[in-house]
């Protein structure tokens, strides 16, 4: 069976946050709002459909009623086709926890820079939204890069501009 899998508004996360092993491991608000790009959305939405988004990203919906919530009516925002990374971030993350993971604020549409280290996020094979057989995990490594988010030759002015939007994310 297919199913719909996306990467910056999944749903059925107290059944995720029920899961896992320990007691209050995490807040569902804390998860919503600090581990997924909900708050980078939520600006651009009525106040009535945000909250029915965040309610079903918490509840028993499947993804697919949040995707027609957030479409529904509403503009489309350009979404990157593919995850982004920095190859600075996977080091500095394998040295302080023995692997690397995938940063919510290089996922995030406009970003193209790592607003840590200023450099260019690296396009990979994973696409961003797919549908899949059950459920997908990428380990975040170098062998998915397919080239950079930006071009090389790119203006020192322009860089500025894309640190100063990577900042404000």
């Amino acid at each position: 069976r297919s199913c719909f899998v996306p990467k910056d508004l999944p749903s059925r996360l107290q059944r995720f946050l029920d899961a896992l092993p320990g007691e209050g491991f995490m807040k569902l608000d804390e998860l919503i709002e600090e581990h997924t790009l909900y708050p980078y959305s939520r600006p651009f939405l009525p106040a009535a459909r945000a909250r029915k988004i965040k309610s079903f990203m918490a509840g028993a919906q499947k993804s697919g009623q949040i995707s027609g919530v957030l479409v529904s009516g509403s503009c489309r925002l350009p979404m990157q086709e593919t995850l982004r990374f920095c190859d600075n971030c996977i080091k500095a993350d394998t040295k302080k926890y023995g692997f690397a993971y995938w940063h919510r604020s290089h996922q995030t549409t406009g970003v193209l820079v790592c607003h840590e280290h200023r450099t260019t996020l690296m396009e990979t094979v994973v696409p961003f939204h797919q549908r899949i057989l059950g459920l997908g995990y990428y380990p975040l490594s170098r062998e998915l890069i397919t080239c950079p988010s930006v071009p090389e030759t790119l203006s020192s002015r322009d860089r500025v501009q894309l640190v100063w939007i990577a900042e404000k994310v």
